[in-house]
């Protein structure tokens, strides 16, 4: 490929539009008190091509305040991607394509005077970041005494930029194969146990290695009435009497209806009964239990008042920084409203954006995050009349299949009035959890014990987990 074919293929990049208007804005010099440290990174970045491909990534453009040099940045990003040399003939040529009213060369031949500083460059480095992050706060507390906009549109406009800020400053440093093999003989395991959380089923965990991590995010879905809240509120239950301290948002449960919920679920009492004064004076030694776990923290419950993403998301790290938190459940994926950053053109699309955000939440404040999801009717339309959930049946599903680390779908045979399972046992009473999507083990099916009148999910030791498929004779012989 030429270089003339280059410059252009260069030019037409629609971003490289939206900077030439950029590096128009009529600023002096002096109004940038980064001018000297933008100069001598890139001085050093052009001068020295190694160094470049170093410290290029860990740079933003929005570091470069002074418009010609983030124009300058980006064109060494540009060349960078296209695997082409950060040299002074080539990034002059690219620019001259962009911005043709501006000396280039002049420019270049300026920053180039300060490329023997390369022994300084992570330094400045970090200073230039530095700088970048707090004038960042200094305009968000500026925008936050904003008088003309509601406390409100404040607060959510200074919540978006400030998630918007720690996305832009996180930075993953791996651990070496070396020290994960030490801790994988030490442990005796691939995963860590301190961030091991058991299921309530023993089977499950087999499935699981031990059960679910901290730091992924896990989707139960389930149809209307096959029991996904009872599920959510047992396992609730199994991690607060482990000690482990549990946050649960739910977009439709008032306080009452939770506090019922968990009563019947923690006693095995039918949620009926629990309306009746004398029942509940029977269960006082429960409801002081109850009071207990919420006193040590370990239980809080939380029903927004609005479903909007930032404010739950900063709700969960306000708990996290107070209290602390192991895990964090919500009920439910699909009412949580995203309305960080653009629009989105689809429904699909805006679901994907909120699972990311969660994911990376999870990562950030080490904990397990299990998510509520429902499944669309495709499941009872399905031609084996079983009504058996699949993966796609997850309603939006693509996203969650993609970002979930594992997920779980409820089915109960009794609710469609399937009185016999396949192996000729009685369905009353009983249920299935398929684990239909898991990054690190097998696949496969246990059966439950599930109480309707308690919401109550408990372990059936009769029946051994599926945890392998078979494959079709037509096709054993690729395997051979």
């Amino acid at each position: 490929m030429g270089l003339e074919m280059i410059v252009h293929e260069f030019i037409d990049c629609t971003h490289f539009y939206s900077l030439v208007l950029f590096s128009m804005e009529k600023k002096t010099e002096s109004a940038y008190p980064t001018l000297m440290l933008e100069k001598s990174i890139l001085g050093i970045l052009i001068g020295n091509i190694n160094l470049s491909f170093i410290h290029i990534f860990k740079l933003r453009p929005q570091y470069f305040k002074v418009p010609k040099y983030n124009l300058m940045y980006e064109a060494i990003i540009e060349l960078n991607r296209q695997n082409l040399p950060v040299d002074e003939f080539l990034l002059q040529n690219c620019l001259m394509g962009i911005a043709p009213e501006t000396n280039w060369k002049q420019e270049i031949k300026e920053v180039l005077l300060l490329n023997t500083y390369q022994d300084k460059l992570s330094y400045f480095v970090s200073q230039l970041e530095d700088h970048y992050f707090e004038s960042a706060l200094q305009d968000l507390s500026v925008n936050l005494s904003n008088t003309q906009l509601s406390i409100k549109d404040r607060l959510n406009a200074g919540l978006t930029a400030l998630f918007e800020l720690k996305d832009l400053n996180v930075t993953n440093h791996e651990a070496p194969l070396k020290n994960l093999l030490e801790d994988f003989v030490k442990q005796g395991g691939i995963v860590d146990k301190e961030k091991l959380l058991d299921t309530p089923f023993p089977l499950l965990n087999q499935s699981l290695c031990g059960g679910f991590e901290k730091e992924q995010l896990i989707a139960i879905g389930a149809r209307p009435g096959m029991g996904k809240r009872g599920l959510l509120v047992t396992c609730l239950l199994h991690w607060v009497k482990q000690k482990k301290k549990v946050l649960y948002i739910s977009f439709q449960q008032s306080s009452v209806s939770f506090l019922q919920l968990l009563l019947a679920n923690y006693t095995q009492t039918p949620i009926q009964l629990l309306s009746r004064s004398e029942e509940l004076q029977k269960q006082k030694v429960a409801l002081e239990e109850i009071a207990k776990f919420e006193e040590e923290q370990l239980l809080q419950f939380h029903s927004p008042h609005s479903s909007d993403l930032t404010e739950m998301l900063s709700i969960i790290a306000n708990r996290q920084q107070k209290h602390g938190l192991d895990i964090v459940i919500i009920d439910s994926l699909q009412m949580i409203e995203n309305t960080i950053g653009k629009s989105f053109i689809t429904r699909n699309s805006n679901l994907g954006s909120t699972l990311r955000k969660l994911k990376q939440l999870a990562k950030d404040l080490n904990v397990l995050l299990l998510l509520g999801s429902e499944i669309g009717r495709i499941a009872e339309r399905r031609f084996t009349a079983s009504g058996r959930p699949m993966l796609s049946d997850l309603k939006d599903s693509g996203y969650i299949e993609e970002i979930a680390d594992k997920v779980i779908l409820i089915y109960r045979p009794e609710y469609y009035h399937i009185g016999e399972w396949e192996d000729g046992e009685l369905t009353d009473g009983q249920g299935e959890l398929t684990l239909a999507k898991n990054n690190i083990g097998p696949l496969g099916s246990i059966r439950v014990n599930y109480s309707k009148d308690c919401y109550r999910f408990s372990s059936y030791e009769g029946f051994d987990p599926i945890i392998e498929f078979e494959v079709p004779r037509n096709r054993q012989y690729e395997f051979e």
